[in-house]
């Protein structure tokens, strides 16, 4: 499970490698020989291009994180009593946008590998807290804020976790958010072992 965290230490060694950012909803730079405008071999993916601890995801992981996507998605259809931060009436669904979740996934890695749980991360890759590691991952966005949370394994507990607390709850449906980024990581030498991020943005 850890074979990309030992590929992000190999190009850290040597300085990293970052490809040029392609995704078919935010364009990018096509420099192969044919015609087309999506990918090619060259281009980098820009959700694990933010920093090296993010290149070589785990399939699993994402998998992991786009359950997350679609579980928030059908929260947000229905609508939300938040309790303390208000009642929330349906809201449009969040598009997954790479920056967002190369932020995410490093914070999850980070706070795996140094053992903490907090939207600070002093001395990080990118940055010591939420809005600096979004903005440093390339976020051209406005950010709107980000949920953590550990211990938990399964998508269904992480977004039940943020529906039943005030704070997070009103993150998760705030309807200025048309955005996000989702990061998980298993990180069992630390206490809590799974971790999960996602942020919150708009264009």
């Amino acid at each position: 499970m850890r074979w990309g965290w030992a590929l992000a230490s190999a190009l850290a060694l040597f300085g990293g490698c970052k490809g040029e950012p392609v995704d078919p909803f935010h364009g990018g730079t096509d420099s192969d020989s044919d015609t087309d405008s999506d990918t090619d071999a060259d281009a980098g993916d820009p959700a694990e291009d933010c920093d090296p601890s993010a290149a070589g995801w785990s399939e699993e992981w994402a998998e992991l994180e786009a359950q997350i996507v679609e579980i928030v998605n059908d929260v947000r259809t229905d609508g939300a009593d938040c309790g303390d931060a208000g009642v929330f009436d349906a809201a449009e669904p969040l598009v997954m946008e790479p920056h967002l979740q190369c932020a995410a996934r490093v914070h999850s890695l980070w706070m795996g590998d140094n053992n903490q749980f907090s939207h600070d991360s002093p001395g990080g890759p990118l940055g010591d807290n939420e809005y600096e590691r979004v903005q440093n991952a390339g976020y051209e966005g406005i950010a709107l804020g980000e949920n953590i949370a550990a211990i938990a394994s399964e998508p269904e507990e992480v977004v039940d976790m943020w529906v039943g607390a005030g704070t997070q709850c009103a993150k998760l449906m705030n309807p200025a958010a048309t955005e996000t980024g989702v990061g998980y990581a298993l990180v069992s030498s630390s206490t809590n072992d799974h971790f999960w991020t996602q942020e919150f943005g708009t264009q």
